[in-house]
């Protein structure tokens, strides 16, 4: 991989949930309790429920355990995709400072794991600043909750500090630079989505929408707009099958370095002023990229979002201190395990900005490390 340059909208994060907390945000929607996806590789272990992994043996319980144990059950993303991975690799640090951290990491999704952290069941779940700012509002996917505002059983652990692109990857003879131009040359695309329900297919459903190049528009056109998960995205495009993949996930993606190795590749340009309009509309930040992706030759403008980490108040303050100052123990370990990583430090930017009020136990690490005003 070539050079890291990156710039990103300079508004600040605390800007990110100011802007997401009107109404209009509600477009960055997307995963529901039951969804399968986000984005994450996500990382080995031994055990772990419906799909997941972890070191845990069992079900966790908040913090209890016999033999002084905590056990957490954890959601990230879906396996493969950026979530996933980011857990993975917080709760991997963690533990490996303090061994009595046991836990297992379910498949969840960005919206869906508020919803189970809410109605506590789950103890931790990673989501997105604007994803979190939504639980907050009860806004967009969160409408039909009957919950208080803010929910009353949220609370946030951490800031991963992680960048979430939103970037379409195309094949190399896709004769066009941007989505706006195929849309308006009403152009029969095959594409790729995420399924229904999770926060990248919601997003790119929107901004489809906004272009006039809805599934059912595409369709019409006679093109195809497949749901599927990274993997079978990544087969797709790899098979000739499809034009372009609507992409959502941070640095060193496996999918895509798969499909690099053995296909040429061409990333699509968001329009100036169409990214103006999706950051006035929806919150996320602007990001122009230089050598991010595999085979990336120019610079790249596309969309970005942070990920986060969750609880809820019935979570011990025991359990939650154990993880974030593993955490912050581990921090260049954890810095060094996974490029969507890199950008994690120790420091301000892991409290503020966060939509919850603070965990109690993750207060009491801060307090102990002098992070943030506690």
């Amino acid at each position: 991989m070539t050079g890291r340059k990156q710039s990103v909208d300079r508004v600040s994060r605390r800007r990110v949930l100011k802007i997401t907390g009107a109404a209009g945000i509600a477009g960055l929607a997307g995963c529901t309790e039951d969804s399968t996806g986000d984005g994450g590789d996500g990382g080995g272990g031994t055990s772990g429920g419906d799909g997941g992994s972890g070191n845990g043996t069992q079900s966790g319980d908040g913090g209890g355990g016999s033999s002084g144990q905590i056990l957490l059950e954890t959601a990230g993303g879906s396996p493969g995709g950026t979530g996933y991975a980011i857990m993975n690799a917080m709760l991997s640090g963690a533990s490996a400072e303090y061994p009595k951290l046991t836990y297992n990491i379910l498949p969840g999704g960005w919206v869906g794991n508020n919803t189970r952290l809410q109605n506590q069941e789950i103890d931790l779940g990673h989501t997105t600043l604007a994803a979190g700012t939504l639980a907050k509002n009860v806004d967009g996917p969160y409408s039909d909750q009957d919950w208080e505002q803010p929910p009353s059983n949220l609370r946030s652990v951490l800031a991963d500090q992680s960048e979430l692109f939103f970037f379409v990857v195309a094949q190399a003879d896709f004769p066009y630079d941007t989505l706006t131009a195929a849309a308006e040359d009403d152009y029969a695309i095959n594409v790729t989505n995420q399924p229904k329900g999770t926060f990248g297919g919601y997003l790119w459903d929107t901004v489809l929408e906004n272009l006039n190049y809805s599934q059912s528009a595409i369709q019409e056109l006679g093109g195809s707009y497949r749901r599927v998960g990274w993997n079978d995205a990544a087969q797709l495009f790899s098979d000739g099958q499809v034009d372009a993949i609507l992409a959502v996930g941070g640095r060193d993606l496996g999918w895509l370095n798969n499909i690099a190795s053995g296909s040429e590749v061409k990333y699509l340009d968001w329009k100036e002023e169409f990214r103006t309009q999706i950051k006035e509309q929806y919150g996320v930040l602007k990001a122009d990229l230089e050598g991010v992706f595999p085979q990336q030759q120019e610079p790249l403008k596309c969309m970005q979002d942070s990920g986060l980490i969750n609880t809820h108040k019935g979570v011990s303050e025991e359990a939650v201190y154990t993880v974030t100052k593993g955490v912050m123990a581990r921090a260049d370990q954890i810095q060094q395990s996974t490029g969507l990583l890199s950008p994690f430090e120790v420091g301000s930017d892991m409290t503020n900005p966060c939509p919850f009020e603070i965990h109690p136990g993750a207060a009491k690490a801060y307090k102990e490390e002098g992070v943030g005003d506690f």
